[in-house]
């Protein structure tokens, strides 16, 4: 009777083998298909950053000759500064510009100027 059961405990053991080893392999399978479903994913989100990089980069391309004596007349604007104050950045951006200036005591001011509107718009003082 008990090497029936030492048997028939032999057979489980082979069976579940049996079936862990299916499922090992399965599980191995679900691991290649994933990461080359991933690997996959990347090159192709590549591919499209770069396609739209090349494809849809607007190039402009103007000469001084191109531009009317009228519309260099628009954006022609003088800024008066304060005695002392020397610009340390600028930057332009649509209608707006952008100058960090500092003084002659340490303060710097942060000026947005819109020159279509000869204004500015927003004054930032750091002391």
């Amino acid at each position: 009777m008990k090497e029936s059961e030492s048997e028939k405990e032999k057979a489980d053991i082979l069976d579940l083998e049996k079936n862990m080893e299916q499922v090992r392999r399965k599980l191995l399978y679900l691991i290649v298909a994933s990461v080359f479903i991933t690997l996959l994913l990347i090159a192709a989100m590549l591919y499209v950053l770069i396609y739209k990089a090349k494809h849809f980069m607007p190039s402009v391309s103007l000469s001084l000759s191109e531009l009317s004596e009228e519309s260099l007349k628009k954006v022609t604007q003088m800024i008066t500064l304060s005695p002392g104050m020397s610009i340390i950045s600028q930057a332009i951006s649509g209608n707006l510009i952008s100058l960090e200036v500092a003084e002659k005591n340490g303060i710097r001011k942060v000026i947005i100027y819109n020159y279509r509107e000869n204004k500015i718009i927003s004054l930032l003082i750091f002391r």
